[in-house]
């Protein structure tokens, strides 16, 4: 089931991004899309335990993705640490960041509650199933924005590991067309298109392809951080 909240305004993160969380004075369901292909609907693949900082915004990612290794501590986000929309292996909430090239200029981010810092990251820990990882996330994303946003084709994002800042996985999702924080742009980010949830696992495999072929150079001083 994924459970929608309504939304309040609260800021994330030390590098002063201001996110759009949703938090929990009241809860709908929905039902989530239909399970994967072969694909039991929860993530095939644990990452490895959290043993980063515990202040600042990856730890603040870890205490919004409720990782067992955050979060039973006492809250160090600046907003809070109520999610959001929760999905089995993940947590969505919107940035406050808008899009632009779009009818509706909110956007979302979804994080996995699993941590990983970022695509090449969670390969090498799951290469057998990164792209089922990959396509849970997408498919959370996705069913986010239908219900948050607007039913229609979106736009998702990943930024590469040299280009964020924020080391925890996250994937950007706008309505299809838009752009946000840099992206689409194939220098900084691996981009694709969603017209329904079933499309979830062949995009996640045409990010496979797009990584395994990108060579990562960062040319000192020309690197690009975003969120």
């Amino acid at each position: 089931m994924l459970q929608v909240a309504l939304q309040r305004r609260i800021v994330c993160c030390s590098n002063s991004k201001v996110l759009y969380l949703l938090a929990s004075s009241a809860l709908a369901t929905a039902l989530d899309a239909p399970p994967l292909p072969g694909w039991n609907g929860t993530f095939p693949c644990s990452g490895p335990r959290y043993d980063g900082p515990r202040s600042g915004s990856v730890f603040c990612f870890c205490q919004l993705a409720q990782n067992p290794a955050c979060n039973h501590e006492p809250c160090t986000c600046p907003e809070g640490c109520d999610s959001l929309v929760k999905h089995a292996g993940s947590v969505t909430f919107k940035n406050f960041d808008s899009a632009s090239g779009c009818a509706n200029t909110e956007a979302l981010l979804t994080i996995p509650r699993a941590y990983f810092s970022g695509m090449s990251d969670l390969k090498n820990h799951c290469p057998r199933t990164f792209v089922y990882v990959l396509a849970a996330l997408f498919r959370d994303g996705f069913t986010a924005y239908q219900s948050l946003v607007r039913p229609s084709a979106v736009r998702q994002c990943i930024h590469r590991e040299f280009a964020v800042s924020v080391r925890w996985l996250h994937l950007h999702t706008v309505c299809k067309g838009g752009s946000i924080d840099g992206m689409p742009n194939p220098a900084v980010a691996i981009c694709g298109t969603m017209n329904n949830a079933n499309d979830a696992l062949s995009l996640a495999k045409q990010f496979d392809v797009q990584l395994h072929n990108h060579t990562q150079l960062q040319v000192p001083g020309e690197a690009t951080f975003l969120v």
